[in-house]
């Protein structure tokens, strides 16, 4: 073998061992890439959701609600009558009701299509959304004779949520090595 073809062989080998390595490092940096994105898109979701829990929370409008109707830990239906007793009293309240139901109700469908974290909903109102449900099953069951589809979202997240053990709730930190 001439030196010629000794040297042409040598950078061949080279080249590839060069290539090779600079394919490995390609894919390391797609992979490390990829998690990045998806660690970014988890953030952005459990952000969106503490943001969205914040919105209502911060304009006083379920606090105003759950305090007429959700008082003294009822854990019983309120009377149809009672509750249209109460929104004759309070002219706001039927209002300020709908915008609770339908907030939850947006969670709810929030959780089903993957835009909200469900944990963070579970931890934040899984109890509010549940005594809500119970507290207004005759009200919810009332309209729902006007359209059978109203809160439905709402009832089946906290149906899903009734048997989950409340203490395996919990998310691993973002980012963390996998």
């Amino acid at each position: 073998m001439t030196p010629y073809e000794t040297l042409s062989l040598v950078i061949g080998m080279v080249n590839t061992i060069v290539i090779l390595g600079s394919l490995i490092f390609a894919y390391r940096q797609i992979k490390l890439l990829v998690n990045t994105h998806s660690d970014n898109h988890e953030w952005n979701r459990r952000s969106a959701t503490q943001e969205t829990l914040m919105s209502l929370t911060l304009s006083g409008t379920i606090d105003k609600a759950v305090s007429y109707l959700l008082e003294q830990d009822r854990t019983t239906p309120i009377p149809k009558d009672e509750i249209f007793a109460k929104f004759k009293e309070h002219p706001d309240l039927q209002t300020e009701t709908h915008i609770m139901l339908n907030f939850f109700e947006a969670l709810a469908r929030g959780v089903k299509y993957g835009i909200y974290d469900e944990d963070i909903i579970k931890n934040a109102r899984h109890g509010s959304m549940r005594r809500c449900l119970i507290v207004l099953r005759e009200y919810i069951n009332h309209s729902r004779e006007q359209n059978h589809k109203y809160w439905i979202e709402l009832e089946q997240l906290v149906q899903k949520w009734n048997g989950d053990d409340i203490s395996l709730l919990g998310k691993p930190p973002i980012g963390s090595v996998k």
